[in-house]
C-alpha cells in the first residue's frame, strides 16, 4: 500500500488547455482585439517546470491510407520572457496570453483545428491538450467577427522565427507586468474558454 501511494505522490501530470479573450468595443460593438492563451497546471504529486508552450495544428496531407490520414505537423511557441515556468504541487493555473493577430498569419483561424501543447524539464517531455477550433464561440455576429479578425491579422506582424526555427510570439504570463484589462481602453473584455 505504501509504495502505491509512493507511486502515485511522484506522478508528473500536467492539465493543458487552451481559451481566449475577446475585447468589445464598448461604443461600436465590433472587435477591437482577441488574445489566446494556453493555460498549464501541475495535478500531480511533484513539482514541474514548463520549458516551452503555444499551439499546434496539422498542416499538410503526408499520407491517406484506409484507415487513417496523417499530417506533418506545425507549431507556434509563446516565448513568456522567462526560463521556464515553475508550477508547484496542485497550485493554481497559470495562463500564458498571447495576441491572435499574429497567429492568423500561421494558419486559418476557421479551418485549422489547433492544440495547445508545452514541454516540461526533466526529459523534455510534450504534453498536450485537447485539439479544438480556434474560434469556438463568439459574443458578436459571425461578419462582425470576421471583419475584425480580418483587421487584426492586417494590423499584425507574422510571427517571428525562434527557436529551432519554430514560429514565436511574444506571450505574457497572466498576473505579470500586463494587465489584461488594461490592455485596450474602451474596449469590455469578455472571457470565454
Amino acid at each position: 500500500m505504501a509504495g502505491r501511494r509512493e507511486l502515485i505522490a511522484s506522478r508528473r501530470r500536467l492539465r493543458v488547455d487552451f481559451g481566449w479573450t475577446w475585447f468589445i468595443d464598448s461604443e461600436t460593438g465590433e472587435l477591437a482585439d482577441y488574445w489566446v492563451y494556453v493555460m498549464v497546471q501541475n495535478t500531480g504529486g511533484r513539482e514541474i517546470s514548463v520549458l516551452h508552450l503555444g499551439l499546434g495544428w496539422p498542416a499538410d496531407l503526408i499520407e491517406e491510407t484506409r484507415t487513417a490520414q496523417i499530417y506533418t505537423g506545425h507549431r507556434v511557441e509563446f516565448v513568456f520572457g522567462e526560463p521556464y515556468l515553475h508550477l508547484g504541487v496542485d497550485g493554481p493555473p497559470v495562463k500564458v496570453d498571447v495576441p491572435a493577430g499574429p497567429l492568423m498569419h500561421l494558419f486559418d483561424p476557421w479551418e485549422t483545428p489547433v492544440q495547445p501543447m508545452t514541454f516540461t524539464g526533466g526529459g523534455n517531455e510534450a504534453r498536450l491538450g485537447e485539439q479544438t477550433s480556434f474560434i469556438q464561440s463568439s459574443p458578436i455576429d459571425e461578419e462582425r467577427l470576421r471583419r475584425g479578425l480580418q483587421r487584426l491579422k492586417d494590423e499584425a506582424e507574422p510571427p517571428q522565427e525562434g527557436r529551432d526555427g519554430l514560429s514565436a510570439v511574444q506571450g505574457y504570463v497572466r498576473g505579470s507586468e500586463v494587465d489584461m484589462g488594461t490592455i485596450m481602453s474602451g474596449a469590455q473584455a469578455d472571457e470565454l474558454g
